[in-house]
């Protein structure tokens, strides 16, 4: 059986949408515990109709505390039944086979199996589509790993693990979460599993949850930062790029933490930011085995110097 966890706060707008696409599964052995984070609105009412007409559906009270989603899925996670686990969020929805399609990849692997997203609702621009298609090539190339420190490779809720190992995770998660999640399964050496078949539908809209400061650009880089050490443990670093995130990101760094600061230009040479001096990166003296954090965003920017970087022996992460 495979156990949805679903903490809602006052998703009376979306709950009843979102209750009926896990009801339409194709897979039929499922239970859904959802857990009220302190809901003010009718968010409990609605899911308490749905226990009513299946018991599949469970409903966990309001614990007393504050909102806190880490907590909320610790306590449903607690609760299910499930061999496997996934998560969903109230806003959004899931295409009918998405269960099914996530649970055959299970069957092929033992690790996480991850499949695509599409975005739907309110002022969907080019970037939220960007970001979309490229979560969905990640899930088409397998390439998760290549693309770690850039951003979270990873669409939450649309993956699938066993229980007790997701269990373990949620137990260390801090926030931003989902990518914290992912950052534990590669320290544990669980794979990913691409699910390109499982679709989920993911909500736009001005008050989901990532838009809070808990999931600020200055959060995920001192995650990154904190796991790329723990991850890498780089002997010899270098920093390409000085523009707004790798200045924030030099300044999580102790200061004789870096050989030098790269720059792309070569009319840079030379120039100063802070204690730093900067170095034109074809002049650098990289050694075998050097690890250089990419931070630069442009295509155009980095294609060629990734060659030439790679050619003398350099580990890239890139970081954009």
């Amino acid at each position: 059986m495979v156990s949805v966890l679903l903490p809602f706060l006052n998703a009376a707008p979306w709950l009843n949408e979102c209750l009926s696409s896990i009801q339409a599964q194709t897979l039929t052995d499922w239970e859904c515990v959802l857990l009220d984070d302190g809901s003010s609105d009718e968010s409990l009412l609605i899911a308490h109709r749905f226990t009513e007409t299946d018991s599949r559906f469970r409903v966990l009270p309001h614990s007393g505390a504050a909102p806190d989603l880490i907590a909320a899925q610790r306590r449903a996670i607690q609760a299910a039944k499930g061999q496997y686990v996934t998560r969903m969020d109230a806003d959004d929805r899931m295409h009918p086979f998405k269960l099914e399609a996530l649970l055959q990849g299970q069957s092929q692997s033992t690790g996480l199996s991850v499949g695509q997203v599409e975005f739907f609702g309110q002022s969907i621009g080019p970037g939220t589509l960007n970001y979309q298609n490229w979560l969905n090539e990640r899930v088409e190339k397998g390439d998760f790993l290549e693309h770690l420190y850039k951003e979270c490779p990873v669409a939450n809720p649309c993956w699938m693990l066993d229980r007790n190992t997701a269990e373990s995770i949620f137990e260390n998660l801090e926030y931003p979460e989902d990518y914290h999640f992912v950052f534990q399964l590669i320290e544990r050496g669980i794979p990913i599993i691409p699910c390109p078949e499982a679709k989920h539908y993911w909500r736009e809209h001005s008050e989901r949850l990532s838009k809070t400061d808990l999931y600020s650009t200055e959060r995920f880089t001192q995650l990154k930062w904190k796991m790329f050490q723990r991850l890498v443990n780089p002997q010899r670093l270098w920093l390409l790029g000085h523009g707004k995130k790798a200045k924030y990101l030099r300044g999580l760094m102790p200061e004789n933490n870096l050989i030098a600061w790269l720059s792309e230009r070569p009319s840079a040479q030379g120039n100063r930011i802070g204690h730093d001096t900067l170095q034109y990166v074809e002049q650098a003296e990289i050694q075998e085995g050097d690890c250089v954090i990419n931070t630069l965003s442009s295509l155009e920017d980095w294609s060629m110097l990734e060659k030439a970087l790679e050619q003398k022996g350099a580990r890239i992460y890139r970081w954009a």
